[in-house]
């Protein structure tokens, strides 16, 4: 049988040591990092134009002509792309108030920054981004038109 060129008790020490600064290393790293929600103002993410009859119907302008060839005819029918209708819906359905805000607040945030930034998944843009091309208010009532075609 072949000898050990280094025995195991020679090694504990060296092991011990390691982990040690792997563990320094990484509480130093999560000690750097801000642990703070990132401040925000309700208004910022909230869609204002939420069941505002004028709102939704020129939303429904915009969605025809910035979402209609992807997102579905009407936002009623699926396209090649996501159904903007689910987007929330779930919100609906909670009883406790301040659960149900928040929701909806994180709902309106998520289809704020899609339609602004886009979508990219794995190098792939799926969504162009619409920023500088529609306006915080246009996205606003585009959302509103496409939740007034829920069922």
């Amino acid at each position: 049988m072949p000898a050990r060129l280094v025995s195991q008790r020679a090694l504990r020490p060296t092991l011990g040591i390691g982990l040690a600064t792997l563990l320094a290393l990484t509480v130093q790293a999560c000690s750097t990092l801000s642990m703070a929600p990132p401040t925000r103002t309700t208004d910022a993410w909230t869609n204002p134009l939420r069941g505002d009859a004028a709102s939704i119907d020129a939303g429904a302008l915009a969605y025809a002509q910035s979402c209609a060839r992807c997102h579905g005819e009407e936002a009623t029918q699926p396209g090649p792309a996501a159904n903007l209708r689910l987007i929330g819906r779930y919100c609906g359905r909670l009883d406790d108030p301040t659960l149900k805000q928040r929701c909806t607040e994180d709902a309106d945030a998520y289809f704020l920054k899609s339609v602004e930034d886009g979508k990219v998944r794995l190098d792939v843009r799926h969504m162009p981004g619409w920023k500088g091309q529609l306006s915080t208010e246009q996205v606003w009532a585009i959302q509103a038109y496409v939740e007034s075609r829920r069922k």
